[in-house]
């Protein structure tokens, strides 16, 4: 749903904050990465639950059992609800890639 504040759409304003945020990453992996964040972002909280954190793994031919998805999102440093930031995601790529 949008909500508008002071007359402007928060739905627009954000996707134009995700798009500056799109030309801010440093590599084609970051910008892959923030592309599938957002198509699973699908409430556009700029978090992404359980399912979608499976959904993303899937999206990059990750085959895990629902216990190591579990563990990922622990390893991503997770909210207290299990959700993940994009700045969280980004840092746990990293260290995957670097490992």
């Amino acid at each position: 749903e949008d909500i508008r504040i002071r007359g402007v759409s928060t739905k627009s304003t954000l996707l134009s904050l995700y798009e500056l945020i799109h030309r801010e990453l440093q590599d084609q992996s970051q910008v892959m990465l923030w592309d599938a964040f957002l198509c699973l972002d699908e409430d556009l909280d700029g978090k992404l639950d359980r399912d979608e954190v499976k959904r993303l793994l899937k999206k990059c031919d990750a085959n895990l059992t629902d216990k190591a998805i579990k563990g990922v999102i622990m390893e991503m440093e997770a909210d207290p609800e299990g959700k993940v930031m994009f700045s969280e995601l980004i840092k746990w790529w990293s260290k995957v890639q670097h490992n």
